[in-house]
């Protein structure tokens, strides 16, 4: 932290934080220390130790800088991140290494801009062009995060083309379901710090023998200014049928956090143009998300696709599948009941003991909360233009105290979108919801 902040002012405003010399106030000083330790102890715990975590802690360096040096020493160092500033681009001196004996302090760091095309434009611009255009929504994983190569410079170029359709995604425990695209830099994904299971995703993309090469075929590949490549994959065109029956039952599915019990599907037509089954009908006995427990659900797929997982090149024997399409995404029924969701609550809110459930027109839940009484109502509605999900909170009490709604600011009215979105790139359609009689169900 010390090197890209600057040496200088991190010494100089740690060691005035810790003999501050106030002219003012002097008793209120632990306010600013509290303050920057926390800031520093987080950026010390957080796996990704990136200067941004650090960010809030500047604020009570810059004040012990600035209040306990004298003036000269002050604005010395001032001019002297400034010039660090300018350096950092222009890049006329440095980067100067002092080697103590327990740390080591890098002074005038930079890093002047590079004439290099990174292709991002080029590849944005190749997706859209290869993209579906009747999908409101097309992901692409990417299996990347290195520094002029991530999400973020991705979005940054689409806002300039004005391209909205496509949706840079990070890679997930399943890879890349429900992507259209999948774009890998090969060999080099990143930084061994910050690339948590991209090496393995990238393993994935490239064996062989994988499910992955079944599923997806390259179709555009880049040379990169670090001799690295990007690799763009589409899901293949023309894939054959998953499974010939119309039918499938299955008494036990689990598919990590998911256990599905008594699932029957019944599949509708192919469509041997768009590689998706037209209608997909699901009707599952019971289905546990997480810890939250449904009944008596029954939904229908429109244009889905799903690719299975085989073992022992076994064309019968899947070991679990991947949703590549799905369109649309109809719950016709649902069932979940106020103990279900107490049960739920207390396994998935630390510190949250549920002593009532009430679902009548509204949600209301009176319990504890870390020893301490609290309490809550909210309401649930469906609106329209779009489609959307709205849950108000109408009040809350903790400790016998009302708390002011104002607190919330946007939670207060949250709203769950049914349409088409980044996070589910399918529409969401449901006749009804009715809160009555200590169930929520659907229709």
């Amino acid at each position: 932290a010390s090197d890209s902040i600057g040496p200088v002012v991190w010494l100089l405003g740690t060691s005035g934080r810790l003999a501050p010399q106030y002219r003012q106030r002097r008793e209120q000083g632990w306010v600013l220390l509290a303050w920057f330790a926390t800031s520093y102890i987080f950026w010390t715990i957080v796996p990704n130790r990136q200067l941004r975590f650090v960010l809030p802690g500047l604020v009570p360096i810059a004040v012990g800088f600035c209040s306990t040096w004298p003036k000269s020493v002050t604005w010395g160092a001032v001019v002297l991140q400034l010039f660090g500033l300018f350096n950092f681009f222009g890049g006329w001196i440095g980067p100067v290494k002092l080697s103590l004996p327990y740390y080591s302090f890098q002074f005038f760091e930079n890093r002047p801009a590079a004439k290099e095309d990174w292709k991002t434009e080029e590849i944005l611009r190749k997706i859209e062009a290869e993209r579906d255009p009747a999908t409101p929504i097309s992901n692409v994983t990417l299996v990347a995060n290195d520094v002029y190569f991530n999400a973020p410079t991705f979005h940054w170029m689409q806002r300039r083309l004005g391209l909205e359709h496509v949706r840079m995604r990070g890679v997930n425990r399943r890879l890349c379901e429900l992507s259209d695209f999948v774009l890998l830099k090969d060999p080099k994904v990143g930084p061994g710090s910050v690339i948590w299971g991209l090496p393995e995703a990238s393993a994935e993309i490239r064996d062989p023998k994988g499910w992955f090469g079944r599923a997806y075929e390259e179709i555009a590949r880049w040379p990169l200014p670090d001799a690295n490549n990007a690799i763009l994959y589409r899901q293949r065109r023309g894939l054959k049928k998953p499974y010939e029956g119309k039918s499938l039952v299955y008494q036990h599915y689990n598919a990590g956090k998911v256990v599905i019990t008594d699932l029957k599907a019944n599949f509708g037509a192919w469509d041997p143009a768009k590689s998706v089954y037209k209608t997909m009908s699901l009707n599952v006995g019971q289905l546990n998300v997480r810890g939250l427990i449904l009944n008596g659900m029954s939904l229908e797929l429109v244009n889905a696709a799903f690719f299975p997982i085989i073992k022992n090149a076994r064309e019968d024997d899947w070991v679990d599948i991947r949703l590549l399409r799905l369109e649309r995404l109809r719950i016709k029924s649902l069932d979940v009941g106020a103990e279900e969701l107490k049960a739920f609550l207390a396994v998935r809110v630390k510190g949250l003991i549920v002593s009532e459930l009430a679902l009548d027109k509204t949600v209301r839940i009176n319990g504890s909360y870390n020893g301490k009484p609290v309490s809550a109502e909210a309401a649930i509605q469906l609106l329209d233009n779009p489609r959307r999900l709205k849950i108000d909170i109408l009040s809350v009490r903790l400790a016998g105290l009302s708390v002011p709604l104002s607190i919330f600011r946007e939670i207060k009215e949250l709203t769950v979108p049914l349409y088409a979105n980044p996070e589910t790139p399918f529409a969401i359609e449901f006749p009804g919801l009715t809160i009555a009689n200590g169930r929520m169900t659907i229709p």
